[in-house]
């Protein structure tokens, strides 16, 4: 409660509060200059382009109205601790505590393109921007803050250690930047509605873009937590009730390796995760794209690597997922027509292509550098799916139409209409059972049930009838013709065509062996 008011007029006034008692200081019209001496003084500027300075020594519990018009609050050097309540009111209006440090305060721009700056230690406070395209510089150390651009083209700036404070940028297409936090800092930083610009750096906590197309790009080793592209019934900042997820989000990870157990969400929208310069994830990564054709990788030409277990989902849509080695985990397409690229593998994992008319390509040309080894599973799906493999061993187990064996088979073809192709590949175990037309492409030099360039032996088990094609072997010094392998019905016998070629059978209906090859052999069984 103040004791005392001084008022002023329709001009331009200077109004200095004695300090000695509380005051309240009403400046009405003009461009006026106030100054509050007292701990409890009360400054109202009224109309005008009004300046107000906090003077006094120690520590601020003051209450500020701004007023209409372009009005400056500012605290003076011999302030230690502001804890009072600041509103800048309508007009592009400048709040600056010089350093000072901010306490239990609470501090708006309202209507306007304000200017926020708080460069000291701050705590337990709300620094809002209100209407307006606002900037907010908190570029000191701090925690349990919150700090909201409101409506508007907003951009704010944190730096420092920031606590388990709240950073939102509400509606409008914001710009938030947090490259500069300290390391085990803990935030939750969102968006809003907009298409919005997130960076930020190694802290710990949660991302949410929020509505349309946004950009969250992490510029350190991010410290694990969650990451959403758009909003997802999230109540912080908003009434609660959303659920819309439409955005095509960009979240780029371009540096360091991120912390065991960080979450991406992409939800709806076209997304793209990135991981770009050599970026990788620790283990127990989750990358969930959601709906959309999405992608995840490091770009067109380049993969990104995983350290540990991890697990990739495109959603539904027709995604393209490209990762590069060391992955232990599970990689998901979802339904659509998913594109999967890998290179190195090692130790167990499944990847499991999903409904769709799907690509899986793992091979090591000079695009994809080394070889795969030890997968555990790869799943085609549904569909009519493509398998590219080239140069892989030690498969341990595979179903759906792919890859296992003690070297590379080829266990269950699940679908009609699945192609599996093999390049220069050691071996194949042909173990389970193939639906109708689906087609199995060997290279040259394979060895074992396959072998077709000089000798070998094998056996194929066969379960159902039905016409399916199960292998065909690239034969010739060229590779320019292919030896077939077609399966009409398991309980038949071995019948061989184009008999220049040396087969002979065993006295079981699925053993034979292949001599050498310069022209075609089919063997069936009738």
């Amino acid at each position: 409660m103040t004791s005392k008011t001084l008022t002023g007029t329709t001009g331009n006034d200077i109004l200095n509060a004695p300090g000695s008692v509380a005051t309240l200081v009403q400046a009405l019209e003009g461009a006026d200059t106030i100054t509050l001496a007292g701990t409890n003084d009360v400054a109202q500027a009224g109309k005008g382009d009004d300046t107000i300075n906090l003077a006094l020594t120690g520590g601020s519990v003051n209450t500020v109205y701004g007023g209409e018009g372009k009005d400056s609050i500012t605290l003076g050097t011999a302030v230690s601790v502001f804890s009072g309540y600041a509103q800048a009111n309508t007009g592009n209006d400048v709040i600056d505590f010089n350093g000072r440090t901010v306490s239990a305060a609470t501090v708006g721009g309202n209507a306007g393109n304000d200017t926020i700056t708080a460069t000291a230690n701050t705590t337990l406070s709300y620094l809002g921007g209100g209407q307006g395209n606002d900037l907010i510089d908190w570029s000191g150390a701090g925690s349990n803050t919150t700090v909201k651009g409101g409506k508007g083209k907003d951009t704010i700036s944190i730096v420092g250690a920031a606590g388990t404070s709240t950073i939102l940028g509400n509606e409008g297409f914001d710009t938030i930047s947090a490259t500069a936090l300290t390391a085990n800092t803990t935030v939750y930083i969102g968006g809003g509605k907009g298409g919005d610009s997130i960076s930020l750096a190694a802290q710990l906590g949660t991302v949410v873009g929020g509505y349309l197309a946004d950009t969250i790009t992490a510029r350190g080793a991010f410290g694990g937590g969650l990451i959403y592209g758009d909003k997802l019934n999230e109540s912080v900042g908003g009434d609660g009730t959303d659920s819309l997820a439409d955005g095509n989000d960009l979240m780029s990870f371009t540096a360091g390796i991120l912390a065991e157990g960080t979450t991406i969400y992409g939800a709806g929208g076209n997304d793209t995760v990135k991981f770009i310069n050599g970026s990788a994830a620790a283990s127990a990564l989750l990358v969930d794209t959601g709906k959309g054709a999405d992608f995840i990788g490091h770009s067109t030409t380049n993969f990104f690597s995983i350290v540990g277990h991890g697990t990739l989902n495109g959603g539904s849509g027709h995604d393209t997922i490209k990762f590069n080695q060391a992955l232990s985990g599970i990689i998901l397409g979802g339904a659509g027509a998913d594109s999967i690229f890998g290179v190195a593998v090692t130790g167990g994992g499944s990847i499991d292509g999903g409904a769709g008319n799907d690509t899986l390509n793992f091979t090591n040309g000079t695009t994809f550098g080394s070889q795969l080894t030890l997968m555990t599973t790869i799943d085609a799906g549904a569909g009519s799916d493509s398998i590219i493999l080239a140069t892989y061993t030690a498969i341990t187990s595979t179903r759906a139409g792919v890859i296992s064996g003690s070297f590379m088979g080829i266990v269950d073809g699940v679908s009609a209409g699945d192609v599996i192709r093999l390049t220069n590949n050691q071996a194949v175990a042909a173990t389970a059972n193939w639906l109708g037309q689906t087609q199995i492409y060997v290279g040259a030099n394979a060895a074992g049930v396959t072998s077709a360039v000089a000798s070998g032996n094998g056996s194929i088990a066969v379960y159902a009838s039905g016409n399916d094609m199960v292998v065909g072997i690239m034969a010739g010094l060229n590779q320019s013709t292919w030896a077939k392998f077609v399966v009409k019905d398991g309980a038949g016998h071995i019948k061989t065509t184009l008999t220049a070629q040396d087969v002979t059978m065993s006295s079981s209906n699925f053993g034979f062996s292949v001599g050498s090859t310069n022209n075609n052999v089919g063997l069936t069984f009738a």
